[in-house]
């Protein structure tokens, strides 16, 4: 007998085709409040603590949707905006003005368009499917591989795209 854990993520609108019962537990997450999303900021920025309306301006546009937290501080801190000082970011523009994207899509566009040739290829993947093999990606991409290969390394190094485990190698 092998005991197994197995944990589903979805949407609250997922009609779920199990039913509850003595083998089958369901948590219902709620949105994070305000400290809890700080501290999901804090983590993000490696313990380094970003300048106060930053913070404000990501609180107020997330509304504790965990994964728009960790998405827009990334961008936040990959947008060059910000510079590492002595155990916090300060903004590199004196004015104290840095807009955060206000919706996940354009969060994530905004990172996609910083890497030009990876958005070609998440575009090109998003046109296959949610799932697809590497190797149609390879046929269809029109790409040298090993160009390739170097942006989906760069994208799942940047948590934008997930490999499956035996197409890493």
């Amino acid at each position: 007998e092998t005991r197994t854990l197995l944990l589903l993520l979805y949407r609250p609108t997922f009609e779920c085709p199990w039913t509850v019962g003595d083998r089958v537990s369901r948590i219902d997450l709620a949105r994070l409040d305000a400290n809890h999303a700080r501290s999901l900021i804090d983590s993000v920025a490696g313990g380094l603590d970003l300048p106060p309306p930053v913070v404000r301006d990501i609180l107020d546009k997330v509304d504790g949707v965990p994964l728009y937290v960790e998405e827009i501080t990334k961008m936040v801190l990959e947008s060059g905006a910000l510079v590492k000082g002595e155990g916090r970011y300060e903004l590199r523009d004196a004015s104290g003005v840095l807009t955060v994207p206000p919706t996940l899509h354009d969060s994530l566009m905004a990172r996609l368009d910083r890497v030009t040739t990876a958005k070609a290829v998440v575009q090109l993947g998003a046109t296959i499917g949610r799932s697809f093999d590497v190797g149609l990606l390879r046929a269809v991409s029109g790409l040298p591989a090993d160009e390739l290969d170097r942006e989906l390394r760069r994208l799942v190094a940047a948590e934008d795209l997930c490999l499956h485990p035996e197409l890493q190698r």
